[in-house]
């Protein structure tokens, strides 16, 4: 959800039992305007929310040039104090698999610790060895947004363009979906690095344009887990849901709202009870 548009935005979402209250739309509402400024983001958007046993995280994300690879994630607990989250890596995101378990405490420094057992030489000289792999509570945040930022964020079909020069950018002639085409898979997309765009044959990438069709379309997906569950044609948004099987730190469903205004918000709010 834009800082900008950020009233409108969750009064699309609050049908979904997804809502804020009014101390904390309040707060936002100034918070995200001056992250913006101090940190010189293109943009801000308020990601969502992580709930945890004594205090929920706030998350925001800040633009940069590139839309979808030029982002940084903070996060907050009173939605007027902001935190940088760490980068995720491939190495950190493999500690936070073995380590962490349970529900989020809602304290960054908290350390989940877990002992795995590795095999060291061959044969005769094969030990075992005990390692212990210790990971903070805010570098699993930092793998749980990332991780769900891969696995459900979708946009509308049109509304990024990619230059020339690769830059992913927000495309302003987009005005959203019309209510034919809002109720096709086909015309959404994963907002991450494209995975199957590769393996189409030539004659399948000849009927795409390059400028906009450079992402993953929910219609490949495996199995077929998205369902367009619902329409709004009164405030012209569209909510999409995931019923696939649980995975760890993703939320089994998640909400999409495609608009004329703000054709790209998307609410999270996920409860890691079913995480790991």
């Amino acid at each position: 959800m834009d800082s900008s548009t950020l009233m409108y935005s969750l009064d699309l979402v609050c049908g979904n039992g997804l809502t804020l209250s009014t101390e904390q739309k309040a707060a936002l509402h100034t918070s995200l305007l001056i992250l913006k400024r101090n940190y010189k983001f293109n943009r801000v958007l308020f990601w969502g929310k992580i709930l945890g046993i004594k205090k929920d995280y706030f998350i925001a994300q800040g633009v940069g040039e590139d839309e979808m690879r030029d982002r940084k994630c903070l996060y907050s607990f009173n939605c007027m104090d902001w935190h940088l989250l760490p980068l995720a890596t491939e190495a950190l995101t493999a500690e936070v698999a073995v380590a962490a378990r349970g529900r989020f405490m809602g304290e960054p420094s908290h350390e989940y610790q877990h002992t795995v057992i590795r095999h060291q030489g061959e044969g005769d000289n094969a030990v075992e060895e005990e390692v212990m792999v210790k990971v903070s509570e805010e570098k699993r945040l930092a793998v749980t947004v990332f991780t769900i930022n891969n696995e459900v964020a979708v946009v509308p079909r049109g509304a990024y363009i990619k230059s020339p020069n690769g830059i992913v950018q927000t495309n302003r002639s987009f005005e959203g979906l019309n209510p034919t085409e809002a109720g096709k898979l086909n015309n959404y997309l994963h907002f991450s690095e494209p995975k199957n765009l590769k393996k189409k044959s030539i004659l399948e990438l000849a009927d795409l344009n390059p400028s906009i069709d450079f992402l993953d379309p929910l219609i490949d997906d495996i199995p077929k887990e998205i369902k367009i569950h619902q329409t709004r044609l009164c405030f012209s948004s569209l909510h999409l849901y995931s019923f696939g099987e649980p995975v760890p730190a993703v939320p089994s469903a998640f909400c999409s709202c495609l608009t004329e205004v703000e054709p790209d918000v998307v609410f999270c709010c996920c409860n890691p009870s079913t995480s790991r």
